[in-house]
C-alpha cells in the first residue's frame, strides 16, 4: 500500500468513526457528550495506531518448524551505537504526533462557545426531529475538529519523518514468520530484510506503511543464513 492509498484508508475509517460516534451522542443525549467525546479521541488515535502497525496471531500449524531462537536480543542491541539516536528520534516523533490532542480540546470548547448556537439555530429552521438535529449538530462538531486536527497531524508526519522500529527482547523464527512477545509477523512478499552484521541485526522491512521488526542477535550470521537459505523473504534492494 502506498502513501496515498494509506491516507485514503485512514480517512475513510475516520469518517465512518465520526458518523457512528455522532449517532451515539445523539441517541444517548447531551448528558453523555463528554464521555462520547473522550471516546472520539480514543478512536482517532487508535485508528492511527492500528493502521500503522503490522502483525497478526499465528495459527498453531504455523509454529511447527522452528529455524532460529534468540532469548537475549538486548545483549547484542546494547553494543549498537546508533540505536539510542534512532530510538530518541522515534520517541520525539511520537510526542510530536500528540500535538493535535490539546488542540482538539480547545476546538471543542471554541465550537461550543461560538459556533454551536449558530449551527443549532440554523438547523432548527429546517429540521423538526430532535434526534436528527442532535446528530447533525454533533456531526458538524466532530467534522470541524477533524478538519483542523487531521491536516496538522499530516503536516507534522511529513515534516518530521522517523522510522518506527520494534525490537523484541526474545523471539523465534519459524518457517512461516517471526514470533516475539505479543507480536507475530508472517513472512510474505510484502516483506524484505536488511542485514547489518556490524550492528548485529536483521531488520524486516514492510512494503506497506508500518513498523520495522529489528532482530538483534549475537549469532547474527546464523540468523541471516536461516532466512536466506530457506528463501523466507528476499533481501531489500537499495
Amino acid at each position: 500500500m502506498d502513501g496515498e492509498a494509506f491516507g485514503l484508508k485512514m480517512l475513510l475509517i475516520s469518517q465512518i468513526s465520526i458518523i457512528l460516534i455522532s449517532l451515539l451522542t445523539a441517541v444517548l443525549g447531551p448528558g453523555y457528550m463528554p464521555y462520547v467525546f473522550i471516546l472520539y479521541i480514543i478512536v482517532i488515535f487508535a485508528v492511527t495506531l492500528v493502521t500503522t502497525r503490522r502483525g497478526s496471531k499465528p495459527k498453531p500449524e504455523e509454529l511447527k518448524v522452528q529455524l532460529f531462537k534468540e532469548s537475549n536480543a538486548m545483549k547484542a542491541a546494547m553494543f549498537d551505537q546508533k540505536l539510542n539516536e534512532e530510538l530518541s528520534r522515534q520517541f520525539k516523533g511520537m510526542l510530536l504526533s500528540l500535538i493535535p490532542l490539546p488542540l482538539v480540546f480547545i476546538l471543542f470548547y471554541l465550537y461550543g462557545l461560538l459556533l454551536a448556537p449558530i449551527v443549532e439555530s440554523s438547523l432548527r429552521n429546517v429540521i423538526r426531529s430532535e434526534t436528527l438535529l442532535l446528530f447533525l449538530s454533533y456531526l458538524l462538531l466532530y467534522e470541524f475538529i477533524f478538519a483542523v486536527s487531521f491536516p496538522l497531524r499530516w503536516v507534522i508526519t511529513k515534516l518530521y519523518k522517523f522510522e518506527q522500529i520494534m525490537i523484541p527482547a526474545n523471539y523465534v523464527v519459524y518457517k512461516t514468520g517471526v514470533k516475539g512477545q505479543n507480536i507475530y509477523v508472517k513472512f510474505s512478499n510484502d516483506l524484505c530484510y536488511n542485514y547489518e552484521p556490524k550492528r548485529k541485526f536483521v531488520e524486516l522491512v514492510p512494503a506497506k506503511k508500518g513498523f520495522k521488526l529489528r532482530l538483534y542477535s549475537e549469532r547474527i550470521s546464523e540468523l541471516k543464513d536461516k532466512i536466506s537459505s530457506n528463501n523466507l523473504i528476499e533481501e531489500c534492494r537499495t
